[in-house]
């Protein structure tokens, strides 16, 4: 991990100096991905810095967000967000894709939601859907585990068993059902990306049993489970990857529909966070200590 502290320490000690994760508090990490800018606007923001002019991270090269670090609080309970991300297929490394979740867990996140858009290859989701992800197949031989040391210089083998905290999984889903919002579940293929995927990969895909495909969060889920951080994941279906059925995809249309999907994701968050911020969710009557 001392690789990390090298590159990415500056970044944390900047963000540390407008007291990101300073009040003491265990923040919940949030990581948004497109279209989910207005997301933000459940948040009291108390600071709010580009990534762009945080010395020592990459600088992102997507047209369609605008990322930025965000400091503040849904209800009473302090959050760390990260509107947007870095992909691989921005030619970024793995260190430079994960750099986030890293400052994440020196600001004192340990419990991470992350957001992306995906592909829906599962013949019953539709376009705008919300999924939360209950397990991952990793697709790409690049992996931000690669070399990553622990403190004590030994080799990190982290387990993917239980990659997804089910305990935040189901104050999700019990959120959901408050707003009575639908939230599906399934499986997220992740790919480098950027090229969308043929017929025949859809296919494979399908066969595989993935539900969903995505050129994001599983490498910061994998670092994050190796930072022994507890994260959840919540994809909205931007587009139908139907290999029978799919056309070309629409880039506008993907971003809307994220847009579409985003007070829906707004509205389960902020009941999450409501429980959060007692240090508790309620489940089925039970009690689940976040």
């Amino acid at each position: 991990m001392k690789t990390f502290d090298a590159q990415f320490g500056q970044a944390v000690d900047y963000l540390r100096s407008f007291r990101f994760g300073g009040d003491g508090a265990e923040p919940m990490g949030l990581m948004l991905g497109t279209g989910m800018s207005s997301v933000i606007d459940i948040i009291d923001i108390e600071r709010r810095v580009a990534l762009a002019e945080i010395p020592g991270l990459p600088s992102s090269s997507v047209a369609f967000q605008s990322p930025s670090f965000i400091s503040g609080r849904i209800g009473d309970a302090p959050v760390v967000c990260a509107d947007g991300r870095f992909h691989f297929y921005e030619g970024h490394s793995m260190r430079e894709v994960v750099s986030i979740v890293y400052v994440m867990r020196e600001l004192g996140v340990k419990r991470l939601i992350i957001n992306s858009a995906v592909g829906g290859i599962n013949k019953d989701y539709e376009q705008g859907d919300l999924v939360m992800v209950n397990d991952h197949i990793n697709l790409s031989t690049a992996n931000p585990l690669i070399g990553l040391k622990g403190e004590d210089g030994k080799m990190l083998f982290p387990n993917m068993i239980d990659a997804y905290h089910k305990e935040t999984g189901a104050a999700l889903k019990t959120a959901a059902a408050a707003n009575a919002v639908m939230l599906k579940e399934g499986v997220l293929a992740y790919l480098p990306g950027p090229a969308f995927e043929t017929r025949a990969e859809l296919r494979l895909l399908r066969a595989l049993g993935a539900d969903l495909i995505g050129w994001s969060m599983v490498p910061e889920v994998s670092f994050a489970r190796a930072l022994g951080m507890e994260v959840a994941g919540i994809c909205c279906v931007s587009d139908i990857s139907n290999p029978d059925t799919a056309a070309p995809a629409n880039l506008d249309d993907i971003v809307e529909a994220c847009r579409s999907a985003s007070e829906r994701l707004s509205a389960i968050l902020l009941r999450t966070m409501d429980g959060v911020s007692n240090n508790i969710v309620k489940t089925n009557g039970s009690a689940i200590n976040l």
